[in-house]
């Protein structure tokens, strides 16, 4: 991997962009405030695209600001495997792009509006679509704090008008329990016991290769898996961090379930041959050590198709089936 040399002035330090910003001193993705994990050299390939929103950056140019041709032999799958990355970390996909809409086997683009500032001044990227072209960044407008007396005003009378809202709901609550208006006071007196919940344990997806670059996909498999089973309602899924310890290791069923408190543990693998790739999965319960689903997918994987989003979603919605109350 090189050093970026972006061409974005150095007066420019964070790009805005829907949820997220983009700050180009440190390298860090937000979104809403909250810092996204991802990977360097994804946000490499993000500074890249904002050089010039609106306009095409070929695979070619990315290979030769991003990769060694003589230490990265198969640069195609790298690529590949960290723009799944990336549009992850952005929410984004390839059919129906927000920020990033791919060219098959030519390169790729940045269409949504982006504005670039430095705390001082702003400069916004409109995307093409909207009637501008991206051709330059314009100097906006001097922006400035207000008073510091103002924004004391401002809290003061945000926080009286929420604790007069609480106050009201306080009361409203007091008395429809003392009048026991449509039984909800029997209800809070007398409530149902909680339905039990299960939880399951995702262990890192198997690469069956020595080949590094598909050590990306099987990690990646993991974090698709783990976030369409995490939004699921009827099922308590352990987080990312919980299970990566166990990446490598194969120790028995009963161990694992025991230091994550699952119930139920899913393994997987995968592997590429060429345009070939290949998941298996497993379900298991462990209390009765009983193997409740299994099953292998086979498909194609090219340059503008996803074919791991699509098994996650198919691994996520037969384990729910497996899983949820009859």
């Amino acid at each position: 991997m090189v050093a970026l040399s972006t061409h974005v002035p150095a007066s420019y330090q964070v790009a805005q962009f829907g949820p997220f910003r983009l700050d180009f001193r440190s390298c860090e993705l937000f979104k809403d405030g909250t810092r996204v994990r991802v990977q360097d050299h994804c946000v490499q390939i993000l500074m890249i695209l904002l050089e010039k929103p609106g306009e095409v950056v070929t695979r070619e140019e990315l290979r030769q600001r991003l990769w060694h041709s003589q230490t990265f032999v198969d640069f195609d799958q790298g690529l590949n495997t960290a723009m799944m990355r990336l549009r992850h970390a952005l929410e984004d996909t390839v059919d129906l792009p927000k920020f990033i809409e791919t060219l098959p086997r030519h390169g790729y683009r940045f269409t949504a509006s982006v504005t670039f500032s430095n705390g001082m001044s702003e400069s916004r990227m409109e995307n093409p679509d909207a009637g501008q072209e991206a051709s330059g960044m314009a100097q906006g407008l001097l922006t400035q704090d207000h008073p510091a007396t103002e924004r004391w005003r401002g809290a003061d009378r945000r926080w009286r008008r929420t604790g007069m809202i609480a106050v009201g709901v306080v009361v409203v609550l007091l008395l429809a329990i003392g009048l026991n208006w449509g039984r909800l006071r029997a209800l809070l007196l007398h409530a149902q016991p909680s339905v039990q919940v299960p939880t399951l344990a995702i262990l890192p997806f198997d690469s069956l290769s020595n080949d590094p670059a598909q050590d990306f996909l099987a990690e990646s498999m993991t974090e698709q898996l783990i976030t369409e089973l995490g939004q699921s309602q009827g099922l308590r899924v352990v987080s990312r961090g919980g299970v990566m310890q166990f990446s490598g290791k194969h120790l028995p069923l009963e161990a694992v379930a025991k230091n994550l408190h699952a119930e139920h543990i899913f393994e997987g693998s995968i592997s590429e041959s060429g345009d070939r790739l290949r998941v298996t999965a497993n379900l298991y319960q462990v209390a009765t050590r009983k193997h409740l689903w299994a099953e292998t997918y086979e498909t194609e994987s090219r340059e503008g198709f996803s074919p791991q989003r699509e098994i996650a979603r198919d691994i996520a919605q037969k384990i729910q089936a497996k899983l949820s109350p009859h």
